[in-house]
């Protein structure tokens, strides 16, 4: 009866396996085969060539595919500019594919992004905060840019705008743990020693299995006369990282 359908608990879907990136390598060149002019294919191909293959001289050659198959839209370039940068150590290159993208697209936030991470690299952190402001100005949803730019402001020695920009960061990804201990440092510099208590404490709760969390919070506690407390976390860090020593 309905009745007795409705009373039923209802199964849960069952989550669709995870394939390998063998299997998922397999799957695009299949496709290849039916579709070899589909630039989807190359992208996405060349994107597990190159996060999860290891192989970026391969990602090199699906980038520059999807380029010779799209060659008026950004994504390629921000791609290929991406890998350059990430998994080339072609810094030049990277920045020549990136200038493009942005040409091509002036409203791609992602190509600003890329830009101001290859500047940062080559410590050009002046032009680095102008694209990571680009960026944010084109899409202000993205956690990981406010916490690049926060970076860039702390080693500019502009403390107060790193820590509205961690701030922001930590409430668009609240999960973050190293975004907690960013804010920590930055809010003893500036004395807010109340408030990087509560972003260490913070970063603990949240990863309780990470010594570099209790490291930290050991040194604030050394910073301010707390030995005893600092003496505990230091040595559950120093613990923490013999045992994984010994599992690794």
């Amino acid at each position: 009866t309905k009745a007795a359908k409705e009373a039923r608990p209802r199964q849960r879907a069952t989550p669709p396996p995870q394939r390998s990136p063998q299997e998922a390598l397999a799957r695009f060149e299949h496709a290849l085969i039916r579709n070899p002019a589909d630039p989807n294919i190359y992208a996405r191909r060349g994107k597990l060539y190159a996060e999860e293959l290891g192989q970026p001289e391969l990602a090199l050659e699906d980038f520059d595919q999807l380029i010779a198959l799209q060659p008026n839209s950004a994504r390629g370039y921000v791609l290929r500019g991406r890998l350059y940068a990430e998994k080339l150590g072609d810094p030049r290159r990277a920045l020549a594919d990136l200038a493009k993208a942005v040409s091509l697209d002036p409203g791609n936030s992602d190509a600003y992004a890329a830009r101001g991470l290859v500047y940062r690299g080559m410590n050009e952190l002046k032009k680095a905060l102008a694209d990571f402001t680009c960026a944010i100005g084109l899409d202000s949803s993205d956690a990981l840019v406010f916490r690049q730019r926060g970076q860039i402001y702390t080693e500019l020695g502009k403390a107060e705008l790193a820590l509205a920009d961690f701030t922001r960061s930590i409430k668009l990804d609240p999960d973050e743990v190293q975004t907690y201990l960013e804010r920590a440092r930055v809010a003893q510099s500036l004395g807010l020693m109340d408030r990087a208590l509560e972003d260490y404490n913070e970063a603990v709760r949240r990863d309780p299995s990470s010594a570099e969390v209790y490291y930290e919070r050991g040194k604030f506690f050394l910073q301010i006369g707390k030995e005893k407390l600092a003496r505990a976390d230091l040595d559950r860090a120093l613990g923490m990282q013999a045992s994984q020593g010994r599992r690794g």
